[in-house]
């Protein structure tokens, strides 16, 4: 019988938010990789679909199924993933394929596939075009909390991540110097042991492209908010590094009722982020711009902070997120800062 293994990756959300270690087991029976619910909604994945899978007893069971950003090998690839409450991790088939990778149980290590067969049919005349997949290859740190990147596709300049610092997971930018050690590792910019960004939401940032652009069908509304929320509920105290606190039940059941009658329909969707000191943050990653919004457990008074890479407009603003005008004027507020309203 042949020993498990397995295989360092980092995973998270297409539309940007922080990237999470993990180590799945190499499964070369299950069609698609595996990972904890908990885990894939805490990134703020949505699911697209629901699925019936065979399980190893012979039963069957449905799952939900979504798109992951997945780095493994130095490389940052899109997958999907499935949803699993009884909190599997296994690394399928189709991550293997997508990533040009073949399971070598006798020596317990993923090798470069062999065989690899390519079926051609005639497009653009007689050849068939190459697509090369989007991999980030050079980074720079700036002053200023500003970063300058290069992609594989020849796109390049700087990104303003000064709005995302001193919040939440981000808050060690506060110290330049930390800032400034930012390097490229597996194919996403890196600061520390754990604090790595998405390479995809950091081009889509850089070029002013969507989602959309990337993986098509991926873009969707919030209803992950609520998912997103029920994640926060399960942090348990000391839950980042020994630091970070539970958060208030009477706060995260205020935030899930306002998402589900107040947040504006044709509004983004956001990633919802924990803090270590018990306050959620909201937070867009726009085309022209990156936006947070820190809501008071207390008073829920929020604090909306963003910056337009485009224009060069950053500043902050006081929102009652209390009562619902404050969330209604939220499309307004996107609309004013990605320009969109001029």
């Amino acid at each position: 019988m042949t020993t498990p293994y397995t295989v360092p990756i980092k995973i998270g959300n297409l539309a940007g938010g922080p990237l999470l270690p993990a180590t799945p087991v190499v499964d070369s029976v299950a069609d698609h990789s595996v990972f904890p619910a908990s885990l894939l909604e805490s990134l703020g994945i949505e699911p697209l679909e629901r699925m019936t899978f065979r399980r190893a007893d012979g039963s069957q069971a449905e799952y939900d199924i979504g798109i992951a950003s997945v780095i493994m090998d130095a490389r940052e690839r899109p997958c999907p993933v499935v949803f699993d409450p009884e909190n599997a991790c296994r690394l399928g088939v189709s991550t293997l394929a997508i990533f040009n990778l073949e399971d070598d149980p006798a020596g317990r290590r993923l090798r470069p596939a062999s065989n690899l067969f390519l079926g051609l049919t005639e497009s653009d005349g007689d050849a068939a075009k190459e697509v090369t997949p989007l991999r980030l290859t050079a980074v720079a740190p700036r002053a200023d909390s500003r970063i300058w990147l290069r992609f594989s596709d020849g796109a390049a300049g700087e990104v303003d991540l000064s709005p995302l610092a001193g919040k939440g997971v981000f808050l060690a930018w506060a110290d330049p110097s930390f800032f400034q050690s930012a390097r490229l590792e597996d194919g996403v910019v890196t600061w520390g042991d754990e604090l790595s960004l998405c390479s995809d939401a950091l081009y889509l940032q850089l070029t002013g492209k969507s989602v959309g652009d990337l993986m098509p069908g991926s873009e969707g509304p919030g209803p992950a908010a609520a998912r997103q929320i029920a994640a926060l509920r399960r942090l348990p105290d000391g839950w980042r590094n020994g630091e970070g606190i539970t958060f208030d039940t009477g706060y995260l059941d205020w935030l899930a009722d306002a998402f589900a009658r107040l947040y504006p329909p044709n509004a983004p969707a956001p990633t919802i982020c924990p803090t270590t000191y018990g306050i959620v943050s909201l937070e867009w990653s726009l085309p022209d711009a990156e936006i947070s919004l820190e809501i008071d457990p207390e008073t829920h008074q929020g604090e909306l902070v963003w910056a337009n890479a485009h224009s060069a407009n950053s500043g902050a603003l006081a929102l009652n997120m209390a009562e619902p005008e404050g969330w209604a004027s939220l499309t307004d507020c996107f609309a004013k800062i990605t320009g969109a309203s001029e």
